[in-house]
């Protein structure tokens, strides 16, 4: 294997879909903080790595480095004003792509695989940063203890909720491959407001409600899959509220 230079690396994408990644967004591996309407004062950028591997035979790539990004061009070098936004496009587009490196990467051995994992961030502390290894241990088949809602609960000035689910979407019934995958791509983020919940269109989902937010499968069929659906609501409203 060959350490490939790619330059400063501040996120790390998806080059396929692998259950390995399930439970893994591109925010998780994203250093990028200095967003529009964020505090600038107050957030930072941090690098995701040092040392990322060319592609190599046998080396299965399930994460990388950007090729087709603007976010570093934009929110680390400056690119994102007015002035510059045009320029920064036309620059990037017109000029020869940057080569891709691997982040996270499989190579299988005997019946076995061995993953390297080179997602190593400046910022140790910001739990964001944690998520990657944790649901990739979970995803290779370990098991931690306690539960997955344990953790630190900071209450929001206006709560808007009691801080657990106390309302379920739940679908008690089998799904073929096809409509499990048109299910997850209906959660992909969007910015229609009227209909933000495409996914309770699709089957017909029952409400379950418990005001202590504990729900048992005994509720349900177990013969058949059960898939649950909730919405997380920011406690924290945007900063241009008032004029969006």
């Amino acid at each position: 294997l060959q350490i490939k230079d790619v330059g400063e690396v501040y996120q790390a994408v998806r080059a396929k879909d692998n259950p390995v990644l399930n439970g893994v967004s591109n925010e998780d591996t994203c250093g990028v903080q200095t967003w529009t309407y964020s505090n600038v004062e107050k957030s930072s950028n941090f690098i995701i790595g040092s040392a990322f591997f060319a592609p190599a035979e046998g080396l299965e790539p399930l994460l990388e480095t950007p090729s087709k990004s603007l976010l570093r061009e934009f929110f680390v070098y400056g690119g994102k004003t007015e002035m510059l936004k045009a320029h920064t496009i036309s620059r990037f587009l017109f000029s020869e792509k940057p080569q891709f490196a691997i982040v996270l990467g499989r190579i299988k051995l005997g019946q076995g695989e061995v993953i390297f994992n080179q997602f190593n961030p400046e910022n140790k502390e910001r739990l964001g940063f944690r998520r990657l290894l944790n649901r990739l241990m979970a995803n290779l088949g370990f098991r931690f203890e306690g539960s997955i809602l344990d953790g630190e609960c900071v209450p929001a000035p206006s709560p808007r909720s009691e801080g657990f689910p106390v309302k379920l979407y739940v679908l008690n019934e089998d799904c073929d491959e096809d409509m499990r995958k048109l299910m997850v791509e209906s959660t992909i983020p969007s910015m229609e407001r009227m209909k933000s919940t495409p996914i309770l269109n699709l089957l017909r989902w029952e409400e379950a409600e418990n005001e202590q937010g504990i729900f048992s499968a005994t509720q349900f069929d177990i013969s058949k899959d059960i898939y649950l659906y909730y919405c997380v609501f920011s406690p924290k409203p945007r900063k241009n509220l008032k004029m969006d």
